[in-house]
C-alpha cells in the first residue's frame, strides 16, 4: 500500500513536470487566441466578452487570476490548465484511502494514469480552453456527492455544491453532467431514506439561487445559439475515437470495451455490490451527457462536438479504475492497459513537442514584427484567422476580412497568386512570405500596391 502511494505521488509529479515541458510556446489555435485576448480585460470586460460568446465566465476569471500572479503569457495560461489535473489527481489519490480502503492504490494508479497519459490529455490538458478546468469542477461534484450519500455533513455537502456551481460556471455541457450527478445522488438518498427529500429540496434551491446571476445571460447566448453556431453536425465516429486518437486508437478502443464487458458481466453476477454501482454510476455520466448532447443537436441544432465530453471524463476514468478492480481477468487488462499507456506516452509526447516547438508560428512573428508597421493595411478572408487568431498575434493592427478590388497592404490567404491578380485586377501583387501558425493555418501573404 505504502510502495503504490509512492508510486502514485511520483506518477503526480511526472506528470507535472512532463507537461510544464510543453508549454514554453506562443503557439496557439484561435480558440485559445480568443481565450489569451478576452484576458487582457479587467473582470468586468471578460464578463462582458464572455456575455457575447457561448460560454459562461468562471474559466477566464481563473486564467486571468493566473496571468496577474505571474504574467500575462501563454506559458502561463498553458499552465492554469495544467493545474486542475494535477489537483483531481492529489484529490483521487487521497479520497480513495477513505473510499476503497485495500484497494485504494491500484484505483488511484489507474486514474492517474488514465488522466496523464490517455492520448486525448497530451491534448487537453495544456489547452487553454475550460475543458480541465470542467472536468475538475465535475469529478468533484461526482466525488462529494457519493460523499453526502456516506455522511450528510456541512462540509461534504458545502464542497458538493461549491464545485457543482464552479462547474456550471464553466462549460454548459458541465452543467449537463452536474444535472445527472444531482438525479443520481436525489434518487439514493431518497431511496436510503425517504426523509432525504428535504435535504434534496435544499441542494436544489441552493444551487438554482447560485445560478440566478448568470441565467438571463444564458438564455440569450441559447437564443443565439439556436440560430447560429459554428458545429454544422453531429460526428459518432469521431466522438467515439476522441480520447483514444492518436497512433494506438483502436488498441485503446479494443482494451476500453473488454474492460466494459468485463464489468457488465462481474455486475450480472453482483448486482448489489455498492462500490460496482458507484462505478456504473461514474461511467454512465458521460455517455449520458453525450447522449443529451446528441438529443439537443436533433432537436435544435447540432450544439455538441467531441471536446465537449472532456468535461466527463474524470469521473468516466474513475468508474474504469473502479471497474478493473473489479473483474476477473483485472490482472492481465490492467497489465495491458499500463502497458499500452506506457508504449503510446513517447508517440504522444512527441506530437504534442512538434506541434508546440516546430509549427511555423515564430517565423510569422518574425514576419509581421520586422515588415508590418502600425500604418500598414492588413486584409484576409481566412475566417478562422477572424476567431481572435490575428487580433492576439497583432493587438496593434485592425485587419479586414474582406478581399476585393479595394484591396491594398498586405493581404493573408491561402489563394494562390494568379487567383488573387482576379480578384484584384490592375495591381502589383508579390508574395512577401508563405508559412504557419500552429501548424493549424496555412497561408501566403502578398503584398499588394
Amino acid at each position: 500500500m505504502k510502495k503504490t502511494k509512492i508510486l502514485n505521488y511520483g506518477i503526480i509529479i511526472f506528470s507535472l513536470l512532463l507537461y510544464i515541458s510543453l508549454i514554453f510556446t506562443d503557439s496557439i489555435w484561435s480558440d485559445e487566441a480568443f481565450t489569451m485576448t478576452a484576458i487582457r480585460h479587467d473582470f468586468i470586460g471578460i464578463t462582458k466578452t464572455t456575455a457575447i460568446d457561448v460560454h459562461p465566465p468562471l474559466y477566464y476569471y481563473i486564467v486571468k487570476i493566473f496571468t496577474l500572479l505571474f504574467g500575462y503569457s501563454v506559458p502561463i495560461a498553458k499552465f492554469a490548465s495544467i493545474v486542475p489535473c494535477i489537483l483531481i489527481m492529489c484529490i483521487v489519490t487521497k479520497k480513495s484511502e477513505e473510499i476503497f480502503k485495500e484497494k485504494a492504490g491500484q484505483i488511484a494508479l489507474i486514474f492517474n494514469l488514465l488522466i496523464s497519459f490517455m492520448p486525448i490529455a497530451f491534448i487537453m490538458n495544456i489547452e487553454i480552453r475550460m475543458y480541465t478546468w470542467s472536468m475538475f469542477f465535475v469529478t468533484c461534484s461526482g466525488i462529494y456527492a457519493y460523499e453526502v450519500y456516506r455522511k450528510k455533513n456541512k462540509r461534504n455537502i458545502a464542497i458538493f455544491l461549491i464545485s457543482s456551481l464552479c462547474g456550471a460556471y464553466t462549460h454548459y455541457f458541465a452543467i449537463v453532467s452536474i444535472a445527472l450527478i444531482y438525479l443520481t445522488l436525489f434518487i439514493l438518498l431518497i431511496k436510503k431514506d425517504k426523509s432525504n427529500w428535504k435535504l434534496c429540496i435544499f441542494l436544489a434551491i441552493i444551487t438554482i439561487i447560485g445560478y440566478l446571476p448568470w441565467l438571463p445571460t444564458f438564455l440569450k447566448q441559447f437564443k443565439n445559439v439556436r440560430t447560429d453556431y459554428w458545429i454544422q453536425d453531429i460526428n459518432v465516429l469521431a466522438d467515439i475515437k476522441y480520447l483514444y486518437q492518436g497512433k494506438f486508437t483502436y488498441a485503446f478502443l479494443i482494451v476500453f470495451v473488454c474492460i466494459i464487458i468485463g464489468f457488465i458481466r462481474y455486475l450480472i453476477k453482483n448486482k448489489k455490490d455498492k462500490e460496482a454501482i458507484l462505478a456504473v454510476l461514474a461511467i454512465i455520466n458521460i455517455f449520458g451527457t453525450v447522449l443529451i448532447g446528441y438529443i439537443l443537436s436533433m432537436l435544435i441544432r447540432p450544439v455538441f462536438t467531441s471536446r465537449y465530453m472532456y468535461v466527463a471524463v474524470g469521473l468516466f476514468f474513475l468508474g474504469v479504475s473502479m471497474a478493473i478492480s473489479k473483474i476477473d481477468y483485472k490482472n492481465i487488462l490492467k497489465i495491458v492497459l499500463i502497458t499500452l499507456l506506457i508504449i503510446n506516452l513517447p508517440f504522444s509526447y512527441i506530437a504534442e513537442f512538434n506541434k508546440a516547438y516546430n509549427n511555423g508560428t515564430e517565423e510569422f512573428k518574425s514576419f509581421i514584427y520586422e515588415n508590418i508597421k502600425e500604418s500598414d493595411k492588413v486584409s484576409s478572408d481566412i475566417i478562422e484567422l477572424s476567431w481572435e487568431e490575428l487580433e492576439y498575434y497583432m493587438p496593434y493592427k485592425k485587419v479586414r476580412y474582406k478581399i476585393d478590388e479595394s484591396t491594398r497592404g498586405y493581404v493573408i490567404t491561402k489563394k494562390s497568386l494568379e487567383k488573387l491578380q482576379e480578384i484584384i485586377p490592375n495591381t502589383n501583387i508579390e508574395q512577401v512570405f508563405e508559412g504557419d501558425i500552429d501548424n493549424t493555418y496555412k497561408f501566403v501573404i502578398y503584398y499588394v500596391e
